[in-house]
């Protein structure tokens, strides 16, 4: 019988995955059919796009909010939701300085000798992926939010006590993911992440500290079952490493770091 926790994760990052799909291929449909990409069409795609943004991390909050009262087994605990979206989980950077940061992209790239196409292209990923990560952010801060407020935590039964924190890999996860999927955090907000990424985040419980990981455990085995014939390329192109002389697909070494806006 599947493990409870496990299940629950799995659907929670499911959900994620949905919304920042939606999200992220929004923004970038928002950006391609501009039809032209200069100063004065700014506004225009921030008008179109901040909204789309700010309701997809609205939505991440609530989910988590769910997610983790179900987990515990207690209430949704209300979290403050203007703290969880926007500048407030880019230490300070407003979405309109994030999302006009494609337009400056596209238009170096272009006074640098880059063909249009190659370089608006380039921008339209570079404002979805800003988007995917805004999600990602908000699913973070929600989490520590949750942490802090959840009355499970002070008066709850022992085993709806969370005792620290595991992200819970896609099932394309890069090595990244795969490598800090095998690392356990004391809080949500220290689970690091990177652009793009699709993974969740889930507490752990002292009644059952390993469903997490074990389910982790078996998404990677079906990520290397699934892929067991790509050569050494694919892998390496994922940051995987391949053993010279076996083949075998191996968990890289990975290093953390303080972003200023992004965080860990």
């Amino acid at each position: 019988m599947p493990n409870r926790q496990a299940v629950l994760a799995e659907r929670y990052r499911d959900a994620l995955i949905d919304v920042r799909k939606r999200v992220s291929a929004r923004v970038e449909r928002n950006w391609r059919t501009l039809g032209s990409w200069d100063q004065a069409d700014v506004d225009r795609f921030l008008a179109a796009t901040l909204p789309v943004v700010d309701a997809g991390q609205r939505r991440t909050v609530s989910l988590t909010d769910a997610y983790l009262a179900r987990a515990t087994r207690t209430r949704a605990v209300g979290l403050p939701v203007d703290d969880l979206v926007g500048a407030a989980v880019r230490n300070g950077a407003e979405p309109a300085t994030v999302y006009t940061r494609p337009f400056v992209q596209l238009w170096s790239a272009l006074s640098d000798g880059a063909q249009f196409m190659d370089a608006m292209n380039a921008a339209g990923v570079r404002a979805a992926q800003s988007a995917s990560t805004d999600i990602s952010l908000s699913m973070r801060a929600s989490a520590d939010a949750f942490q802090v407020a959840s009355p499970a935590q002070a008066t709850g039964p022992a085993e709806s006590k969370i005792i620290g924190w595991e992200r819970v890999i896609d099932p394309d996860a890069c090595a990244f993911c795969a490598t800090a999927s095998t690392q356990r955090y004391k809080s949500a907000n220290l689970d690091p992440l990177h652009a793009n990424c699709q993974c969740g985040i889930a507490p752990v419980f002292r009644e059952n500290d390993r469903a997490i990981r074990d389910f982790n455990r078996q998404v990677l085995r079906n990520i290397k079952d699934a892929n067991a014939g790509q050569s050494g390329n694919y892998w390496q192109a994922r940051h995987f490493r391949v053993d010279g002389q076996t083949g075998e697909v191996i968990l890289p070494e990975v290093a953390v770091h303080e972003h200023g806006e992004l965080g860990a």
